[in-house]
């Protein structure tokens, strides 16, 4: 084919050179980079100019951009980080690599959490320390959702039962990363059975042994459900009060049915005589000098049977004596604390009050109910006295529970972002760690 003297093509017969339209030159296909969106450059454009995100100045503000950039190279595998880089020299691909998110924060859970605590612990800290300004309430929430976060996976192996499913789970194998997961979800959120068992124990251990099943069922059910960095022994400060309030009510429901009664005890003195000739047997049967004993039984029974008289008793005038039995037995130290003869004096008021409150359900069937919740209630009570002296009013009560979770919760904001500091620190690079974090804390 001839060229024209410039050395172009000529068009074919029949056309011109106007007729001939250049094809526009087609984007060629590009490999796909799964990284590209975490090495893009980072920056604005403003006015036809690139200009570079401003950069944290202070000591906090570089902690806590560092921090949430190994989180990203957790996530991601991406190595923007030293420690980001070591992870993927290791063959690291990032825990959302084939994950959904959710499976990948749950399976990093440790790590990310507390990352997210020490940036939130970055984020309260006042702005005259490096802290940044109008960050205090994302602040807040990174410390506590990051501490939440990094209790998850290590809060599965908490209870002995969670070991142990823990460890079966992991025997399976590989094949097991579902039933692990699931299994490390009913850990964190057991059903109503195992959690009100756990509470139980829980209970049992703050008031000792002297609370029997009665009073841990009772107690357990005026706890209801813990809250976040409140233990369950400071949940018990606020059912005292609630005790209080409830016996005040339980009396005056029981003060009520009375009055309108017309039942009677016949031989009620007999009946409480024969209380006390059979704490007698049974200390005689016993070993050793039982003479003792028998003293101040026989002081406590001269003290309640003139009282009674030898005539029918009204369940009023009984239910009137059990109230002035209970209110002797109150006045001793704890069994623990008492001398031999104080025991047994105490429990010989112990029986007669038991008899006097038997005597009065019987004789007025509508006061069985209510009596049974005064003596559950009275138990509990004692105990919580004897645990709590100082909580001597609803106000105190409140205030010693408010305190307590306020400490609880900046003692476990303060370990967390210590722990996250000292945990990342030897990847810091920007001379921050462990000693800022306690400098930020004010320790």
């Amino acid at each position: 084919m001839a060229t024209s003297p410039t050395g172009a093509i000529p068009p074919p017969t029949g056309y011109t050179a106007a007729d001939i339209v250049p094809t526009p030159p087609q984007p060629q296909p590009q490999p796909h980079d799964p990284n590209a969106r975490f090495n893009s450059p980072v920056g604005t454009i403003t006015g036809g100019t690139i200009s570079a995100t401003p950069q944290p100045t202070t000591y906090l503000g570089r902690f806590g951009q560092w921090a949430e950039n190994v989180s990203n190279d957790i996530k991601n595998g991406t190595d923007n980080t030293g420690i980001g880089t070591v992870l993927k020299k290791m063959g690291n691909h990032g825990v959302y690599s084939g994950n959904s998110e959710a499976l990948g924060d749950f399976m990093a859970s440790l790590p990310l959490g507390l990352l997210k605590v020490g940036k939130g612990t970055t984020e309260l800290a006042p702005q005259v320390i490096g802290g940044p300004k109008g960050r205090t309430v994302q602040g807040l929430k990174d410390v506590i959702g990051g501490g939440i976060q990094a209790a998850q996976i290590p809060s599965a192996f908490v209870a002995p039962e969670a070991g142990e499913v823990a460890a079966n789970a992991a025997a399976k194998g590989t094949e097991a990363l579902g039933e692990a997961v699931n299994t490390a979800k009913n850990v964190l959120r057991p059903d109503a059975e195992v959690k009100a068992q756990m509470v139980k124990d829980a209970v049992k251990r703050v008031l000792g042994n002297k609370a029997n099943a009665d009073t841990v069922n009772e107690a357990v059910s005026r706890i209801g459900d813990t809250k976040m960095f409140s233990t369950v022994e400071n949940e018990l400060k606020l059912v005292k009060p609630q005790i209080d309030a409830d016996l005040v009510s339980a009396n005056s429901e029981l003060d009520k049915v009375l009055a309108n009664s017309q039942a009677r005890i016949q031989n009620a003195g007999t009946q409480v005589h024969k209380v006390f000739d059979d704490l007698i047997q049974n200390a005689r049967k016993g070993v050793g000098d039982s003479s003792e004993a028998e003293k101040a039984i026989n002081a406590v029974r001269d003290r309640i049977l003139p009282k009674i008289g030898d005539g029918d008793l009204s369940v009023q005038e009984a239910n009137n004596l059990k109230r002035t039995v209970g209110d002797e037995i109150k006045k001793f130290q704890p069994p623990e604390m008492l001398n031999s003869f104080a025991k047994n004096e105490q429990e010989a008021y112990r029986q007669a009050y038991f008899k006097l409150r038997d005597l009065v359900s019987k004789a007025e069937p509508l006061t069985t109910e209510i009596n049974s919740r005064i003596s559950k209630a009275i138990d509990l009570q004692t105990l919580l006295e004897r645990k709590f002296p100082h909580l001597e009013s609803p106000e105190a009560a409140q205030a010693s529970y408010a305190g307590t979770r306020s400490q609880a919760a900046v003692s476990a904001a303060k370990k967390a972002a210590i722990k996250a500091g000292a945990t990342v620190a030897t990847g810091a690079g920007v001379g921050v760690g462990y000693n800022a974090i306690k400098h930020a804390l004010g320790e």
